[in-house]
């Protein structure tokens, strides 16, 4: 398999799983992208890489212990992620399954989508400028009239 990041030199890996988003929490709240952002206007990238039982419980553990360096994990950002394989593998969008593919082209649109949601008291990755937020949404109200 290939990866390319933002049409740069296409690297090649044997990985069990690509994961590309724009937060760093699965569901159920594991939290797998440590730098993930999701109004950064950058795609982060997992390549996991287990070959046995004991790479999947070291990849476990370090996830579950927030490492920053998580052994059989790679981890990168870009705009742009291109990955190929020589045959078909499955795919997954948002949880749910896609029709495999040879390519996945996965891009960035910066500012397509605006997210209300409560703000949290105890997360810091959605209330750390919940005040910035609320005067974008004011204002994206008053452009609307909504």
């Amino acid at each position: 398999m290939t990866v390319s990041l933002d049409g740069g030199p296409a690297f090649t890996r044997r990985p069990r799983t690509v994961i590309v988003g724009n937060v760093g929490r699965l569901q159920g709240g594991m939290r797998l992208l440590q730098e993930a952002q999701p109004d950064d206007g950058l795609l982060d990238v997992a390549v996991l890489s287990p070959r046995t039982l004991r790479h999947w419980l070291a990849l476990a553990w370090g996830v579950l212990r927030r490492r920053d360096a998580v052994p059989r994990m790679e981890t990168f950002t870009a705009s742009t992620v291109e990955i190929r394989s020589n045959r078909p593998q499955p795919r997954q969008l948002d949880g749910d399954l896609i029709e495999p593919g040879k390519e996945l082209l996965i891009t960035v649109r910066p500012q397509a989508l605006t997210l209300c949601v409560p703000r949290p008291e105890t997360d810091p990755d959605l209330a750390h400028d919940a005040g910035a937020v609320a005067r974008d949404a004011d204002e994206i109200r008053q452009a609307t009239g909504a």
